[in-house]
Order: C-alpha cells, then structure tokens, then sequence
C-alpha cells in the first residue's frame, strides 16, 4: 500500500513538474526574445547617435534629429538612455571599445626593428579612422570638443585605450636598450607624462586652425613624430 501510495502521488507530480517545466521554458524564451528586442533597439539608437555625435560637436547634436532622421521615438531613446549625455557616452565608449580591439588585433610587434612597429602602429589608427567617419567624428569630438563637465567621464572610458596602447609602448620598451640609470619603470612614467604634455600642447598649438576632419590626422601624424624623438632623441650621435 505504501508503495501503490506513492506510485499513485507520482501522476500528479509528474503532470505538476511537466507544466512547471513548460511555463518556465516559455517564459525563458520569452525573455530570451524581449532580450534579443532590447539588444537590437538599444543598437539600432547607438548607430544613429554615432552618425549624429560623429557628424557634429556635442553642443550642436540634437536627440530630436536622432530621432527625426531614423524614425525613433524619444520615448524609446530615453528609455534605453536617461540623457543626452548618456547617449554620448555610449558613443565614446563604442568607439573607444572599437579602437582599442582594432589595434589589439592588427599592431604587429616586431621585435627586431621598433621602427616598423611604430609606424603599424600609427597606420593601423590611421586605416581605422579613415573606414569608420562617424567613429573619428566621435573621437575628435570626445577628444577635442567634450564639454567640460564629461571630461572624467571621457577620461575614464579612455583608460581600455590607454591600457592597449601602454602595453604596445612597453612591448616595444622591452626590445631597447635603455640609458644606464632608467629601468622600464621609469618609462613608462616618462611616456604617461609626456603623452599628457603632448595632448595639451597639440590642443593649444593645432586645434584653433585646423579643419575638424583633419584634426585627428594631424594629432597622429605630429605624435608619430614625438613619439620617435622621445624614443630616439634629437641629437645625433657622435
């Protein structure tokens, strides 16, 4: 009797376990594809922030063209993006996400001629840059014309590019040999200070006279140029 007990219990738990399991699985499917909804309207808003924000400087960018050029509602901007200010960030943020895997993927370090690693490297930003517009639009705009009060903000996101291009100075570091009294450590204190001075001083000396769509060029292009006199020096040799 205890047997045919519980064999008797056992249809109403199987049936109660199946619908269980039934109800989940629909459930889970249907939040896979609220998911999958979500994913693609948060993407679909950031694409056409990254023409908008790539096209004009943050002052002048408007949600309302967003919206009016790529039939959204800003009912559904808003609720993906509290702010202006968060649509923008998501846009550095994507193009600095971006820029740091294109370089992770494509710099090539060659071990015995720095030079060559050097110059990959600049002309892998340069290829970038020149196949994504809107990208170096929201690069220069996020490097050059970021109103003040993001500027930590932007500072924080820059750190995945700062963290891939410190790991590509130090690898080329590595293969030189450095003047008696500075070790690797000191190095890349030196470089982190000099990239400081430099982004100020190239702002100050370049960026009142030079067109938008060539800023971003010439910073490359004069860091190159830095980058090899710090490495090398000024002087010749003896």
């Amino acid at each position: 009797r205890l047997v045919t007990g519980v064999q008797t219990c056992a249809l109403p738990i199987f049936y109660f376990m199946y619908n269980l399991n039934r109800h989940t699985s629909l459930f889970g499917r249907s939040n896979m594809k609220q998911e999958e909804k979500s994913y693609q309207s948060r993407c679909r808003i950031l694409q056409a922030s990254l023409k908008e924000f790539g096209a004009k400087p943050f002052e002048k960018a408007s949600v309302t063209t967003i919206c009016d050029n790529n039939n959204l509602s800003k009912g559904l901007v808003y609720h993906y993006f509290g702010s202006k200010d968060e649509i923008f960030l998501a846009c550095v943020d994507e193009c600095f996400d971006k820029l740091s895997k294109h370089l992770s993927q494509n710099v090539t370090i060659y071990k015995n001629d720095n030079n060559k690693t050097i110059e990959e490297y600049f002309f892998v930003r340069y290829v970038f840059f020149n196949s994504n517009p809107d990208l170096k639009g929201v690069f220069y705009n996020a490097m050059f014309q970021a109103p003040e009060h993001l500027d930590d903000k932007i500072k924080e996101l820059h750190k995945k590019l700062d963290d891939i291009n410190n790991r590509i100075v130090m690898k080329v570091l590595g293969t030189l040999k450095l003047r008696a009294g500075i070790n690797i450590k000191d190095a890349e204190e030196y470089l982190t200070a000099f990239d400081e001075f430099y982004y100020s001083y190239f702002k100050k000396k370049f960026l009142s006279d030079t067109q938008s769509d060539e800023v971003v060029d010439l910073h490359d292009s004069y860091g190159h140029k830095a980058l090899d006199f710090l490495l090398y020096g000024i002087a010749g040799q003896k």
